[in-house]
């Protein structure tokens, strides 16, 4: 239940943590698929800067292992986007104006 869900949310956001924080030491191409999938997060909403920060760095960069994943990204936006999604206002602002550049 919650705890899977919070272990998950906890998981997720500590690998956003190192890939902010060091790149190049991550396998991006095995990793983010990984994360993609357990997005958005269910329960631990105090993550959410972390992990959709650490997003949009990459999609900035424009990180091939990101880009091969738009798909997933997309969902992942769109879900934590949508109305009944616990992100606040104004990431949803960002994650809107992400998921325009993905189209």
């Amino acid at each position: 239940g919650d705890t899977a869900a919070a272990c998950v949310d906890n998981a997720s956001a500590a690998v956003a943590r190192m890939i902010t924080t060091s790149p190049s030491s991550v396998p991006l191409a095995q990793v983010l698929p990984v994360v993609l999938k357990a997005l958005p997060l269910k329960n631990d909403m105090t993550e959410n800067e972390t992990v959709y920060n650490c997003l949009f760095g990459l999609l900035e960069k424009n990180q091939p292992d990101l880009i091969a994943n738009k798909l997933e990204l997309s969902r992942v936006f769109a879900e934590a986007a949508s109305e009944a999604s616990n992100v606040d206002d104004d990431l949803k602002e960002k994650l809107k104006l992400a998921l325009q550049s993905l189209h």
